[in-house]
């Protein structure tokens, strides 16, 4: 009996010896385990719906859940962004296609990581009742607005060709983005071409005087691009960055309301402005076939205007080589659905 109760004791020492020194031995380990600092990321992008999944990481701490700081600089424009990163001012853009192949025709090397939104239905060229304008065909003599170097500028000319309306028929004026809703209100232009959320400001700023045409004529692809450099100098805080935006991309799935609520209150405008056309958006990080079609219809377009140098116009460039496969080949691949 005495046995017992001594063994008992005994063991009962042994076994809480042993517990205190593991549980000394792990708090020690917590306690010298490094945390690693955040990597810093500058990116660059126009305060608009396709950039959507950037804002909802940034509110929902999503790259810092990856390991990365990013600072979202806020632009005008799509160009603006990817002009800054091909001069080091920030690391990658957000940005359409057009001036990725511009850029390309001017001998840059940008690198496309994914894209990560699509529309049919980004643009509009909004135009003046009072002008005589009451269907696209009255475009003609017409002076008409346009933001040089983006893809509003390639949806215009697609809408004239579409109405048989050549473009020595109408009178082209080029304006800034910030200029856009004040030369439409003021009668400086007869109509003008924007994108999401510019257009539907000026449509609301000239109220029954407006007119609207947005037919869908062009795929829109919205792309997270880098200098040539990044992808192969810096391939975690590409790998991450994909993570985030995939999960943002999932929680727009799982809550649709909460996510509209959150990027009408980063983009800072009304929710219902954002309501009227967030569902003509595609949000999903991928590097699709179309894009490359898109991307060639593009350098033809430019090239067909002269605003390729002449020792460019021959051959279009592959842009295959203009692609980085490896960040979205190790965290999704499944979304990589180009031939190559």
């Amino acid at each position: 009996m005495h046995f017992g109760i001594r063994f008992f004791a005994v063991a009962s020492l042994v076994i809480g010896s042993v517990l205190t020194t593991l549980y000394l031995s792990q708090e020690r380990l917590v306690a010298t385990t490094p945390v690693l600092p955040l990597e810093k990321l500058v990116l660059a992008t126009p305060q608009i719906p396709f950039s959507s999944l950037l804002f909802l990481a940034k509110h929902k701490d999503l790259f810092t859940k990856h390991g990365l700081d990013v600072q979202l600089v806020m632009t005008a424009t799509g160009k603006e962004a990817l002009d800054m990163t091909l001069a080091g001012k920030a690391d990658i853009a957000a940005v359409a296609t057009l001036p990725l192949a511009y850029a390309v025709s001017r001998a840059a090397k940008p690198r496309i990581l994914a894209v990560i939104s699509k529309s049919d239905y980004e643009h509009s060229v909004v135009a003046r009742r009072d002008r005589g304008i009451t269907q696209v065909e009255n475009l003609t003599d017409k002076t008409i607005g346009y933001v040089a170097g983006t893809s509003a500028q390639f949806y215009l000319e697609a809408l004239l060709t579409h109405a048989n309306i050549a473009r020595d028929d109408v009178h082209m004026q080029s304006i800034t983005i910030q200029e856009s809703e004040n030369a439409i209100v003021s009668g400086e232009v007869d109509a003008v071409a924007l994108f999401s959320p510019w257009d539907k400001r000026a449509a609301r700023a000239l109220g029954e005087t407006g007119i609207v045409f947005s037919p869908s004529l062009h795929t829109t692809h919205w792309t997270l691009t880098s200098d040539k450099d990044l992808p192969d100098a810096r391939p975690l805080v590409a790998k991450k960055l994909l993570l985030a935006l995939i999960d943002a991309q999932a929680f727009i799935l799982e809550q649709r309301a909460a996510s509209l609520d959150i990027v009408a209150h980063e983009m800072k405008i009304p929710l219902s402005e954002l309501d009227e056309s967030w569902k003509l958006y595609t949000f999903d990080v991928q590097l699709p076939q179309s894009l490359i079609a898109t991307l060639e219809r593009e350098s033809f377009w430019l090239r067909s205007h002269g605003n390729v140098p002449n020792d460019e116009q021959t051959t279009l460039p592959d842009f295959l080589d203009y692609l980085s496969f490896s960040a979205l080949q190790s965290v999704k691949p499944s979304a990589i659905r180009i031939t190559r």
